[in-house]
């Protein structure tokens, strides 16, 4: 699992990618052109690398997702735990106050 600090810069990464992409219009995409076979294989393979840099960002995202998700569960987990553990500390605070103004009473 990865720490906190690295799944933080992680996903800082990402969203620095994400706003710093080239907004993506119908202007902006190449047109389809009929004349020239050679246009239309370099447009359909710029296309296809685009398409094969956006699933390899949604993949990465995914697996930070889970492993965001992974890290999610054990904090609470651990959290509960503290949580538990304060709660009886508490416990034992209130026996042992009590016990003590009991013996200075007597005294």
């Amino acid at each position: 699992p990865l720490s906190v600090t690295e799944v933080a810069t992680k996903m800082m990464n990402n969203i620095i990618h994400i706003k710093t992409a080239p907004e993506v219009t119908s202007a902006s995409l190449p047109h389809h052109k009929h004349n020239d076979s050679n246009d239309n294989k370099s447009d359909y393979e710029e296309l296809l690398c685009t398409i094969t840099e956006l699933q390899s960002d949604l993949q990465n995202t995914i697996s930070l997702a889970s492993s965001l998700q992974a890290e999610n569960a054990c904090l609470v987990k651990s959290h509960d735990e503290t949580k538990l553990t304060l709660d009886r500390t508490k416990e034992r605070y209130e026996k042992t106050r009590k016990s003590l103004l009991k013996l200075l009473e007597i005294a």
